[in-house]
């Protein structure tokens, strides 16, 4: 009982913090929104803005303000045009982790503690300044005592209980939006949320991280152009990863560049061509290929670094993508329309004719233009920005993407400003394409139906079998779904209602004129009772009335 009231106060410190900050930058009407405000009556709430800025600004200031979990959830959300207006993706691109290092002293005590042993019986030397920092954890080039050079992540104090609270209080806010407003119609909010919790979750826990790292190790084992550091798992736990120190020049280096002889178109189209490869045809790809992310080695390989956030890709949905790349190629809209249909969730009627209208223009815009002076970036905004009309949901894996597209333009840029993204897609596309056509996929997918259509065929007289001794003990059973059906009983019980109440008033209107026509002494001596009951029906055809002009649907 103490762990509960200790845990629900925490809960009610946070989020007296979170309305705080809320108010602070001026949102206070979302509290109003939400219901929460008034019954809180927290200080704070009545604060005023004295520079003049739009909302969406604020919304950035104030999860920068709130810590490590909004932030986060900001950076995902800037990546979903089909959730979100573009002036607030383009604030929330802005968001960025400013925190102030923690002390040497309270990295050792994590260090020895997760490892078991004093740090010296690990490492021969360990930089006290952090070489970077992040909201979670922060890194420190080290020696280990048998000579390797390495790197060492170390989660900072106490932040797991912080993010945990806050992933708590985000769980409960999704849920009273989907309560209180109309997004539970078009978007499933606690399902995005538990996305995202599982999300910051897996970046809480280093040793997924090193497996991270592991996988992509593996799937370029045979490729010396692509480098990943190596992972040192007897140093490996939930809060404290080592791994291999590799060095290498910063993308914006131009000196380092033009020092080593490096072509940075060259380094540029391995590096599409390596993300794309983990992309369509790994299934597994580094969701954050952002300057920091990458560095280039003195033979110009490309060095990833930071695993934490990672796509994963079913074989199911790269072929679906892969069609998406071959039906642009071909300009072929209806069924570029129909794939994402497929691997979208539609909430309502989607006007298919409408889309495929929009879908024509965003070809026609971009389809024609030369390949340099095309931008991705911008196309898939506006492609996955049609969610929001449409009621669309992209799955996660399609918006992991997007985020890896829209970042790795911008890192392109900085290496081959001259070249575009499209552009030094075009080869690599044309090797899916001719992988896709050529006799070992066809034989292989083709060997695929084979076997499930032999494995159907045994099944099928066992599943009709047991359909007919259903059928003939009556047991068959068919499930009908109906789709608003509740909405549809309940203007029934309306209608029915408002019938029912008129049948009465034109009852008491013909009784009231049946004992209008006899004499007073028959019904309660002198009483006017006639009258009463035309007074009653007056009465209620009023408030009939009132109740149906109120409603809207006089």
């Amino acid at each position: 009982m103490k762990n509960i009231f200790t845990a629900g106060y925490r809960h009610f410190n946070r989020y007296r913090q979170i309305i705080n900050i809320i108010s602070k930058h001026g949102l206070g009407h979302l509290l109003d929104y939400l219901g929460l405000k008034n019954p809180l009556k927290l200080p704070g709430n009545k604060r005023k803005i004295r520079e003049v800025r739009t909302v969406a600004v604020r919304v950035k200031m104030a999860l920068e303000e709130l810590g490590p979990a909004f932030i986060k959830l900001g950076q995902i959300l800037s990546i979903r045009p089909d959730l979100l207006p573009f002036n607030y993706l383009a604030q929330l691109e802005k968001l960025r982790e400013s925190v102030s290092p923690v002390g040497f002293d309270q990295i050792q005590k994590i260090i020895e503690a997760e490892l078991e042993r004093p740090i010296s019986a690990v490492f021969s030397k360990i930089d006290p300044h952090p070489a970077a920092t992040a909201s979670i954890g922060q890194v420190h080039a080290g020696q280990l005592l048998t000579g390797e050079t390495v790197v060492v992540k170390v989660q900072r104090p106490g932040i797991r209980k912080v993010v945990e609270t806050d992933l708590e209080i985000l769980e409960d806010l999704a849920r009273l939006l989907e309560t209180r407003t109309e997004w539970r119609r078009v978007y499933n909010l606690t399902g995005l949320i538990e996305e995202f919790s599982r999300s910051i979750r897996d970046e809480l826990d280093y040793v997924i991280e090193a497996e991270n790292a592991e996988r992509f190790n593996k799937n370029f084992k045979d490729d010396p152009t692509v480098r990943f550091p190596k992972v040192y798992w007897e140093y490996a736990t939930q809060r404290v990863l080592v791994l291999q120190a590799i060095s290498g020049l910063k993308i914006n280096d131009a000196f380092g560049f033009s020092e080593l002889g490096i072509n940075k178109t060259e380094v540029a189209q391995n590096l599409v061509n390596t993300v794309l490869k983990q992309i369509l045809s790994d299934g597994f790809f580094h969701a954050d290929p952002h300057p920091g992310n990458i560095m280039i080695a003195p033979d110009g390989g490309i060095i990833f670094l930071d695993f934490g956030m990672v796509g994963r890709l079913n074989n199911w949905m790269r072929e679906r993508l892969s069609l998406l790349l071959l039906n642009i190629a071909q300009e072929n809209v209806d069924n570029f329309v129909d794939l994402i249909m497929e691997i979208s969730d539609v909430k309502g009627d989607a006007n298919r004719l409408a889309l495929r209208h929009e879908v024509h223009y965003l070809f026609d815009k971009y389809y024609h233009r030369p390949l340099n002076r095309i931008k991705i970036g911008p196309a898939l905004r506006e492609l996955l920005s049609l969610a929001l009309e449409y009621r669309f949901k992209f799955p996660k894996e399609l918006s992991l993407i997007a985020r890896c597209v829209f970042v790795l333009e911008s890192t392109v840029s900085q290496l081959a400003p001259e070249r575009s993204l499209l552009e030094l897609s075009r080869p690599f596309g044309s090797k899916l394409i001719h992988e896709q056509f050529a006799w070992p996929y066809l034989s292989k997918t083709g060997l695929t139906l084979l076997q499930d259509w032999f494995f159907f065929s045994l099944e099928l007289p066992a599943r009709l079998k047991n359909l007919l001794r259903l059928t003939e003990n009556g047991e068959l059973k068919i499930s009908l779904e109906h789709h608003n059906f509740d909405s549809f009983i309940t203007k029934m019980n309306l209608i029915g209602n408002r019938l029912a109440f008129s049948l009465i008033i034109a009852a008491i209107i013909v009784g009231s004129s049946l004992i209008a026509q006899q004499t007073q002494l028959a019904f309660f001596g002198s009483f006017p009772i006639a009258e009463a009951g035309f007074l009653i029906a007056v009465l209620m055809g009023i408030w009939l009335l009132i109740s149906i002009i109120r409603s809207g649907k006089i």
